[in-house]
């Protein structure tokens, strides 16, 4: 039943707003609907964009990831941009801790607009290139024994925070969802393999574009 409810709810306000959205006001002049069609128009042609990728995973192991960017268009296939990095790790009672930093990065489409040609839904085939600085604890593993138990016990200790670099290379798919938005799927190689703060390779992500 309530399920029934939830979705009763969800029709309503989806009719709801659909209808503001097509509702036009008596008072909106032609130079206003111009206006906002330069804006559009504005917006469509500027080499802007933004986007980035967010992770999330409850549970025994939480782990939220907030990574917004902005990039530019250096020209049709050559992207670049950059971004402020969050996330946020909790192990059961472990171990929890906070990491934060920037991303700078860079991809060249091999292939572009494919489906002008093949009409398969992708538009893109690109090459990536992410270098990271981020801030985070290192993670120190203590053993010691409690007698008459022979087997060692684990306790983590966080050290000092520092600083370092990671370097991701691969590529992606770019699929359209429109004139300028869309969303891609990449598989990444951390090529710089830090023992302390590191990426399991290969790394899949999804980030959306607009």
């Amino acid at each position: 039943m309530k399920f029934k409810k939830y979705l009763l709810l969800v029709v309503f306000f989806s009719i709801c707003i659909s209808s503001i959205a097509q509702y036009e006001y008596p008072d909106e002049t032609e130079d206003s609907k111009d206006k906002k069609e330069k804006k559009k128009g504005w917006y469509r042609e500027s080499k802007f964009f933004f986007g980035g990728n967010l992770g999330l995973s409850f549970g025994t192991y939480t782990y939220i990831e907030l990574a917004p960017v902005v990039g530019y268009k250096i020209t049709p296939r050559l992207w670049a941009g950059l971004g402020p990095k969050y996330m946020y790790v909790k192990e059961s009672s472990y171990y929890e801790t906070s990491v934060y930093g920037i991303k700078t990065f860079a991809l060249f489409s091999i292939f572009k607009n494919i489906n002008e040609t093949i009409n398969i839904g992708i538009g893109d085939i690109f090459i990536y290139g992410e270098n990271e600085t981020v801030n985070f604890e290192p993670i120190s593993k203590i053993y010691y024994y409690i007698s008459p138990n022979p087997y060692p016990y684990v306790r983590y200790q966080k050290d000092a925070r520092k600083w370092v670099n990671v370097t991701l290379i691969g590529g992606g798919l770019r699929f359209p969802l429109g004139q300028r938005s869309g969303f891609s799927i990449m598989v990444l190689w951390d090529v710089t393999q830090n023992p302390e703060y590191r990426y399991a390779n290969p790394e899949v992500r999804i980030s959306v574009d607009i």
